[in-house]
């Protein structure tokens, strides 16, 4: 374990040219975090992140993400498996590591508009799919 977190792990960051989102994709997160059981302690990419997060300072931390908008929301076209869940771990991260000193509240947004969000995404998904479905193609 050491092994992997004190090499492997900036080794395959240092291979992505420190690009988080290039790493979290050559880890194949989409279906890492699909084949991810409910009770098992974090998935292969969440526990590398925090390996990598452990080494950066908090406000480093928050400052290197941007991928958030005015709303404090990934926009939807910069939504991937890799911007979501680099987004959720570093949240947990922040809350479990972090003093409450006000980087959470630059990543977390408030309820409405984040639910809001949810919302127009299934919607917007369940749209495309029926679409695809119903039309005979996409």
């Amino acid at each position: 374990r050491k092994v992997v977190e004190k090499e492997l792990i900036p080794s395959w960051l240092r291979l992505s040219n420190h690009n988080i989102i290039k790493f979290l994709h050559h880890l194949d997160v989409g279906n890492s975090e699909q084949n991810f059981k409910v009770g098992q302690q974090m998935s292969a990419p969440s526990g590398a992140l925090e390996v990598i997060f452990k080494d950066i300072a908090f406000q480093d931390l928050v400052k290197n993400f941007q991928y958030l908008d005015q709303r404090k929301l990934v926009p939807v076209e910069k939504l991937t498996p890799e911007t979501a869940l680099y987004w959720r771990v570093l949240i947990q991260f922040l809350s479990k590591e972090a003093a409450d000193d006000g980087h959470l509240d630059e990543l977390r947004p408030e309820l409405t508009p984040f639910c809001d969000y949810v919302r127009s995404y299934v919607l917007s998904a369940t749209s495309s799919a029926h679409n695809t479905t119903v039309g005979g193609g996409g």
